[in-house]
Order: structure tokens, then sequence, then C-alpha cells
């Protein structure tokens, strides 16, 4: 199966852009976590759990392809579109929060904000709604050079 190189290369900047997207805020949200050992320690955890979010952004790709029948979905800005990508980036994060929170993976600080009547962390979730659309609109700006 011969894969369109168009598609590869915007695969591979939703993941750049993704990855870098979500170190910033991982490490800018680190403090909101129990702590996460020394600083190599913390960033190393912060860098793997960014190639989590652009796995999982890319999962969101999939998604967005398969409902709008071309896996260049988000290349044309269409509001419904990165409505769709903030919605499935709310619905994953909210999976992997839960998931993370029942295994032990992780644990928040006190002064973490929560979604009201749950356990789980704002801005986790905050950041998928942001960064979802945002990495798909980087990466859509820069495959269009």
């Amino acid at each position: 199966m011969k894969v369109n190189r168009d598609a590869w290369g915007l695969v591979v900047a939703t993941f750049v852009s993704a990855v870098a997207l979500n170190f910033g805020w991982e490490m800018a949200q680190a403090r909101l976590y129990e702590p996460m050992g020394t600083a190599w320690e913390a960033t190393r955890r912060c860098f793997v759990a960014s190639l989590g979010d652009g796995l999982m952004i890319l999962l969101v790709v999939a998604g967005g392809a398969m409902l709008f029948r071309t896996g260049r979905w988000f290349v044309e800005p269409a509001p419904a579109r990165f409505a769709f990508a903030a919605v499935a980036g709310l619905i994953v994060a909210v999976a992997v929060e839960l998931w993370g929170l029942a295994t032990g993976r992780w644990t928040y600080q006190v002064y973490m904000p929560r979604v009201p009547g749950t356990e789980l962390g704002a801005v986790p979730l905050v950041q998928m709604v942001i960064l979802t659309p945002l990495s798909l609109w980087l990466a859509a700006a820069w495959r269009s050079r």
C-alpha cells in the first residue's frame, strides 16, 4: 500500500506540533501534581506525557478523518471542525485522567483546580480542549508553507 507523502507529512507535522505544545503545558502544570522526583526526572516524565498527548491528538485526527471522510479534515479552517477537535480532545482527556487517577499513575496536589462534583483536575482537561485544535491549526499552517 502506497502512503500519500502529503498525508504522512501532515501526520508528522501534527504529532510534532502536539508534542511541542503539550510539553510546554506539561512542564507548566507539573507543580499541580505530586512531586515527580528530581528536576531531570520531572522533565523526562513531562516529555513522556507529551508524547502520549501527541498520540491522543493523532487519535482525534483519525476520528475526524472517519467522521469527515478525509484525512485533511482540519486543513481548511472551519469552526465546526475545530469544535469537534476540542470536544474530542476533552473526551479523550477525561478518559485518560480517569484511568490515571484510578490506577495511581498520578495524583494531584491539593491546589489542582477540580471539575466541580468530580476528582478530575480541570487543568489537564482544559489542556486538551485548547491544545488539540491549536496543534491541528499549527500543523496545517506548517504544511501549507
